[in-house]
């Protein structure tokens, strides 16, 4: 009996190297058959002033898919943790921040895209500073 079963875990121990195998040797793919988006890159900011200093902070990026359903726009503080700021429909490829405060100086951000098969990798992270 025992040489059955390690006959049996050997199979299955090679059924599972080939599936790993090739995960990573072709992209996922979700049972849907929608690939999850590319990822945008590119990402620059530029500040926008205003009578009482920069109050804004314009974003750009590539957008480098052609099936993402929206963009999440995420931003921190030099000592915060990335939060989400912004959903932005598909194809767009930029996005004013109207929420910035003089206090914090520097704003780093990064642009991903999403559809229903998941989150591309991040955009390039910048930081824009106000002072």
């Amino acid at each position: 009996m025992g040489g059955i079963y390690k006959m049996k875990m050997k199979k299955a121990i090679l059924v599972l190297f080939l599936v790993s195998l090739l995960s990573l040797t072709f992209p996922l793919v979700v049972a849907g058959g929608e690939d999850i988006p590319a990822n945008p890159d590119s990402l620059i900011g530029s500040r926008i002033g205003g009578q009482y200093g920069v109050t804004q902070i314009k974003l750009h990026w590539h957008d480098n898919s052609d099936n993402e359903n929206y963009f999440s726009i995420e931003r921190r503080s030099p000592k915060g943790v990335y939060r989400e700021i912004a959903l932005v429909e598909e194809n767009t490829k930029k996005f004013v921040d109207s929420e910035v405060s003089q206090e914090y100086g520097d704003y780093f951000y990064r642009v991903r895209a999403f559809n229903n098969a998941g989150y591309s990798e991040y955009s390039n992270e910048i930081v824009v500073s106000i002072r």
